[in-house]
């Protein structure tokens, strides 16, 4: 079951990346992050009002108290990359997601990956270098590796996908301390609070008349974000967060691929291999 459940994640984070190149540009990071968190504490506020609060246990403490932290720093930067670069740069440096995952996972649960694991990790690797190569030669590699840390859009993805690794182990936490809708709740709570924080004190203005004016992006964006965090949470409750994560992770080639067909954003055959080396990857980890 945890598997339909993180592929329905996969697919509503594809949509919600969509929208949330348009929302982006024509609002701010600061707006659309907001409205993000916004919706998820909303609906998710509505749906505890019908089932109850569930046994909170202090596993659920630490985890939230790690979210603090966590939850603005990706937000503003997640928004920040999608601003400032394509959908087929900035998204395929999510492929290190399952990475950082499975190696944080020694950490928090003393495992390591297996062979499909490794071999996962591997081609996740080559497939970022193809997705950003313009023609294979050896004196190009290096050229082309510190192209990439060039690009500030990646960069920001980059370091999203890094605490988001993290965020997925103490999401893990939270859903086994409480209840998966009760952790999707707090995390939307959290989501707004640190967002208007971060406003206030960065002096930005998140504006009721700016969010009227764009709620066709808006709000789109924002539904299929708490799709993708509910049915992520769920899965938690019977998956490990690598294995869900890594499954998830599968909306980097459908979004690459959105970036593509909706955005005319340029491909060449080298980023069609690196998205399939992406795909691949993803799958042999989840296997």
């Amino acid at each position: 079951m945890w598997v339909l459940l993180s592929l329905i994640a996969a697919f509503s984070e594809t949509a919600k990346d969509a929208f949330g190149k348009v929302s982006v540009v024509k609002t701010d990071e600061y707006t659309s992050g907001a409205i993000l968190h916004i919706t998820t504490f909303l609906i998710s506020a509505i749906l505890i009002c019908i089932y109850g609060v569930p046994n909170i246990k202090p596993v659920f403490w630490l985890g939230s108290l790690a979210f603090l932290f966590i939850t603005p720093a990706w937000t503003l930067l997640y928004m920040k990359a999608l601003k400032l670069s394509p959908l087929s740069v900035t998204l395929p440096m999510m492929a290190f997601n399952p990475i950082f995952t499975a190696l944080l996972a020694f950490i928090f649960q003393g495992s390591i990956p297996d062979i499909s694991g490794w071999i996962g990790i591997f081609l996740i690797s080559f497939g970022i270098y193809f997705v950003h190569v313009k023609n294979i030669r050896i004196d190009t590699i290096h050229s082309t590796i510190y192209s990439i840390f060039q690009d500030r859009g990646a960069v920001a993805m980059l370091i999203v996908a890094f605490l988001w690794s993290m965020g997925a182990h103490f999401s893990k936490m939270r859903v086994d301390g409480s209840s998966a809708l009760f952790s999707t709740f707090t995390g939307g709570l959290i989501g707004v609070i640190t967002t208007y924080f971060l406003a206030f004190i960065n002096r930005k203005n998140i504006s009721l008349k700016n969010v009227l004016t764009n709620y066709k992006q808006l709000l789109p964006m924002s539904i299929f974000y708490y799709l993708a965090t509910i049915t992520s949470s769920l899965a938690l409750v019977s998956g490990s967060a690598a294995y869900v994560f890594s499954v998830k992770r599968g909306s980097i080639v459908l979004s690459a691929l959105t970036g593509k067909f909706f955005f005319k954003e340029h491909f060449t055959k080298w980023k069609y291999l690196g998205l399939l080396l992406v795909g691949l990857g993803i799958i042999a980890i989840s296997i």
